[in-house]
């Protein structure tokens, strides 16, 4: 039985797609909860319009996450620390430069920082941004002693 989804299932697909299942469990589990309908004329009409518009936002998260790539990469971002002898106390990761990219007016998941392990010294490091779409960004961190 053909059905259209109506919502995001993660197993299956996403809204708007057109997915071929067995007879019951279209019935009774997914058009019985809401989560999807007989594909007929009027649902893939539907359909196709979730498609085209799920396309035009992708297309403007893209640009927008193209332009912040431009913007952010390079940058040099400080954040103090308390430490001795060039030697931090609690290490820096990914919620302080998260923070410390903020203070700067741009706005990132913490998902997008990629570190190996925490940063425990006092200098300069290069830390790599995994944005969607694929992109990456190279930013220095500048850990100074408080």
């Amino acid at each position: 039985m053909k059905i259209v989804l109506l919502k995001d299932i993660k197993t299956l697909g996403q809204a708007g797609d057109i997915k071929d299942v067995s007879d019951g469990y279209a019935r009774n589990f997914l058009i019985a909860r809401g989560l999807g309908v007989l594909a007929d004329k009027t649902a893939l009409i539907q359909a196709e319009k979730v498609r085209i518009e799920r396309a035009r936002l992708a297309e403007l998260e893209l640009k927008d996450t193209e332009s912040l790539v431009k913007k952010i990469d390079e940058q040099e971002f400080v954040i103090k620390a308390k430490a001795k002898d060039g030697k931090l106390f609690g290490g820096i990761g990914s919620a302080e430069i998260i923070e410390a990219i903020a203070k700067s007016g741009f706005k990132l998941p913490s998902s997008a920082i990629k570190l190996t392990k925490r940063l425990k010294e006092v200098g300069e490091h290069e830390v790599e941004l995994h944005l969607p779409h694929n992109l990456e960004a190279k930013i220095k961190v500048i850990i100074k002693e408080e």
